[in-house]
């Protein structure tokens, strides 16, 4: 599993961080403990979202995606933080044989959105 995530920095919560791991929490001590030279200076940070994606692949196009302006814009208007991700309600994590639009042994392999 690789989660996209999105960092808000405490010290000033108008600065964010878009990164992607295979290990949140280990990530996000990471870039606490002043190891990340882009992100010691805004210290401490919190995950404010972060998505899961079976698919690697899809997981570094997406954190691309953020990366550019229109990503940033599109992360801006789903996590920002008055409850835009109730767009995003329908790729909420369900078991692939209670999916009506996946067939029955398929692998559940969309995002998973998630807002702290």
């Amino acid at each position: 599993m690789r989660y996209v995530y999105i960092l808000q920095s405490l010290a000033d919560t108008e600065h964010f961080y878009t990164g992607i791991t295979d290990d949140l929490k280990a990530r996000l001590s990471t870039h606490n403990s002043g190891a990340v030279t882009y992100t010691a200076k805004h210290r401490p940070w919190r995950i404010k979202s972060y998505i899961a994606f079976t698919d690697q692949e899809r997981a570094f196009a997406f954190e691309k995606y953020l990366k550019a302006a229109s990503g940033w814009a599109f992360a801006k208007s789903v996590f920002d933080g008055r409850g835009g991700a109730r767009h995003l309600r329908h790729l909420q994590p369900v078991k692939p044989h209670k999916c009506p639009d996946l067939p029955p042994k398929s692998r559940f392999s969309s995002a998973i959105f998630l807002q702290s």
